[in-house]
């Protein structure tokens, strides 16, 4: 084999693996945008809901929205919850 053949080899996997990582973080920030969009219009909500049926039923649970996430968790202990995140490093 050639030099230059696995030069230009080297050079087409370094540009595809530059392009596949612009396409992954393109791919992410549009997931990022569109979680933030469902958390304040969905999931935030639908937490305090499900917090107040809980509540009507005498078991007292608060929302929390540490970062991005929501969490429910119980009044008498902040170590137990239900938490809802988006993880875009995968």
């Amino acid at each position: 084999m050639e030099i230059s053949d696995v030069r230009r080899r080297i050079r087409t996997a370094i540009e595809a693996a530059r392009a596949r990582g612009v396409e992954r973080r393109a791919r992410t920030d549009q997931a990022a945008k569109a979680y933030d969009l469902f958390l304040d219009a969905i999931a935030v909500p639908a937490f305090h809901s499900v917090a107040s049926a809980l509540t009507g039923e005498g078991h007292r649970f608060n929302v929390l929205t540490p970062g991005r996430t929501v969490r429910l968790s119980p009044e008498r202990s902040s170590e137990d919850f239900i938490e809802l995140a988006l993880d875009t490093e995968r």
